[in-house]
């Protein structure tokens, strides 16, 4: 193991480790998300009979079960949904990311990685005809700091000054100019890159602890952070000024349906997918927090029957995918409508 000084586009320094035994460093390189992951990945998840007593009359459907199983992968963790309906899933241990088709066959991978966790994908298209004409896909490589940019299949950049640029580049989301969203957890901040690469500005610093996931909606021009140790998600404007926060949502009994929130998704009606990886489940809240729909709940309890440790979750509006990492699959589930 050999410990170097790094320096970032913004000549902040710290220590690196550029080299460890084990390829599955987004588990040993790090203290308080990594370890999580690997004693989940051990233990599988909580398993409870505790009713999550959500009021018969709240109108959320229990019965969300499996309709698919796609892929096989080690350690499957971030996944990104390209306009065209392709998926991106990063698989930490094989230093890969599984490039699957939309009707669920694997048709690709991005190799040259060593412990890929964040990944976004970017499709420009013709003002005229809309058409995708190029996928730029960026991938967060936690063995060295890096945000590596990936484009026909091939290593093509790398955002800022490559090499220790982030400590942890666990999430990533891209805007419709193609701004990128880097989710740093062990700096606990965003950074925002831009087309070519060079760093623009960061945000979050001031109130995130350890954040795991974002989402950009444009539309409304805010931008939601999940925080892992926070256990909240903490929402800015387009600028990254912040604006508000929502907490997680509650039984009738005033108990959190979810514990912690390592991954975010967003689905119809301006859903937000929370992704609970402690207790297996996946939670939707709508703008304000109010729960609207759950995955891996049955009958108003956890249920651990089918997925286990699950960490990312993206929605094409109809079908919600979600990694599996203990099972090594990605799951698909039915969104109501």
């Amino acid at each position: 193991m050999v410990i170097e000084s790094q320096t970032n586009a913004r000549g902040q320094h710290w220590p690196v480790i550029a080299a460890a035994p084990n390829r599955f460093c987004l588990i040993l390189r790090r203290v308080s998300f990594p370890v999580v992951l690997l004693i989940l990945s051990l233990v599988g998840c909580k398993k409870t009979t505790e009713p999550v007593n959500i009021p018969p009359d709240a109108g959320v459907p229990f019965e969300s079960f499996v309709v698919a199983k796609l892929g096989s992968f080690r350690s499957p963790a971030r996944i990104a949904l390209a306009k065209d309906g392709i998926l991106y899933v990063t698989d930490a241990k094989r230093g890969q990311v599984g490039i699957i088709s939309a009707d669920g066959k694997r048709i690709g991978t991005l190799t040259g990685l060593r412990n890929p966790l964040g990944v976004a994908v970017y499709q420009q298209e013709t003002e005229s005809a809309g058409t995708a004409v190029s996928t730029r896909v960026y991938v967060g490589d936690v063995a060295d700091g890096t945000v590596k940019v990936f484009e026909g299949g091939k290593t093509t950049g790398m955002l800022g000054s490559g090499a220790g640029e982030f400590k942890n580049p666990n999430a990533i989301a891209t805007t419709l100019a193609g701004l990128i969203h880097v989710v740093d957890s062990e700096a606990a901040e965003i950074g925002v890159y831009d087309t070519a690469g060079k760093f623009l500005r960061a945000y979050g610093a001031s109130s995130l602890k350890f954040p795991t996931d974002l989402i950009i909606d444009e539309k409304v021009g805010e931008v939601f952070v999940s925080d892992f140790e926070a256990r909240k998600l903490f929402v800015y404007d387009l600028e990254g000024n912040p604006s508000r926060t929502i907490e997680r949502p509650l039984n009738d009994k005033g108990d959190p349906v979810v514990t912690r929130i390592i991954g975010l998704g967003t689905g119809p009606e301006g859903r937000i997918y929370l992704v609970d990886n402690a207790l297996c489940a996946v939670a939707a809240i709508d703008r304000q927090g109010v729960l609207v729909e759950t995955f891996g709940y049955q009958n108003g309890r956890y249920w651990t029957g089918e997925v286990s440790i699950p960490i990312d979750a993206v929605s094409d509006g109809k079908r919600l995918y979600v990694t599996s990492n203990k099972t090594g699959q990605v799951h698909v589930f039915e969104v109501k409508q």
